[in-house]
């Protein structure tokens, strides 16, 4: 059929439309004008809230992200292993955990230089260790080395016991996390060097050691006053009375604030 052939069709088949079908034009002026209002009062009470300083955030946005206070939680549960009457202030715990994440810091980039010194591509125990070697010395670093092997021999015995479910933590006997030392073994993913899970374990273990032996010198203070809760100033006399962990700390220029000095009068003083 060409295009010349067209049919026409008549009128009584063409559809007709009743009036009252048709949507009324005042209606939908009204609907377009209560929108409009809406989004200009909307938009009204947002720049008031800017003027006001308020964030304004959508809804969809506001959940708030955890924040991660890596040894934070941890360190009261090391304190009812050793102290199980007393506690420890906030300010003590919050710089207590800022001194185990320097020393984290700087016993992993060591780590990683060594791993980098030798051409390997995978971190491991001996690297960790030797790391140890270059930030302790004495007893702390026989007692960490020690407490580091001893986690890794627990977690070899229960990896036979233990259920897949179980963490590697309960694994090794330790209160803290591998996981987190393994994000410092990795410098947070920046580092393309591979890290073996004993070396986290072991790294968790022997910073665990640490953290009980500043926490055990701080004890002894708060036993000395007949207090019950450790504070900045507990935890400060504390290190410096052990040589050694004043020592590691001076080392890496950790300094408490609010904290205290070792009480001293010289003897010529003295009547």
């Amino acid at each position: 059929m060409s295009t010349a052939d067209t049919v026409s069709l008549p009128l009584s088949a063409k559809l007709e439309y009743k009036v009252e079908d048709l949507p009324d034009t005042n209606t939908v002026e009204e609907e377009l004008l209560s929108d409009s209002d809406n989004e200009d009062t909307e938009g009204e009470e947002r720049e008031e809230r800017e003027e006001e300083g308020e964030d304004v955030v959508d809804a969809k946005k506001c959940k708030k992200k955890k924040l991660f206070k890596y040894f934070d939680s941890y360190i009261p549960r090391i304190i009812k292993c050793i102290y199980p009457e007393g506690g420890i202030t906030s300010d003590a715990r919050q710089q207590t955990n800022s001194a185990l994440i320097t020393l984290s810091k700087k016993i992993s980039n060591d780590a990683i230089d060594l791993t980098q010194l030798c051409g390997k591509k995978t971190l491991s125990v001996k690297e960790v260790g030797n790391s140890l070697k270059i930030n302790l010395n004495g007893d702390l670093l026989t007692h960490a080395n020690a407490e580091g092997y001893k986690a890794i021999e627990k977690s070899k015995e229960k990896d036979l016991t233990l259920k897949k479910g179980s963490s590697r933590q309960q694994k090794a006997g330790i209160i803290f996390p591998p996981a987190i030392l393994e994000k410092f073994l990795r410098n947070f993913d920046n580092s393309k060097i591979m890290v073996t899970k004993d070396a986290a374990t072991y790294l968790a273990a022997a910073l665990e050691y640490l953290c009980m032996e500043m926490l055990l010198t701080a004890v002894f203070q708060v036993k000395e006053d007949n207090r019950v809760r450790i504070t900045v100033k507990d935890v400060e006399v504390g290190i410096k009375k052990d040589r050694e962990l004043s020592l590691l700390i001076n080392k890496n220029n950790i300094i408490f604030l609010g904290g205290g000095v070792v009480p001293f009068i010289h003897p010529v003083l003295c009547v």
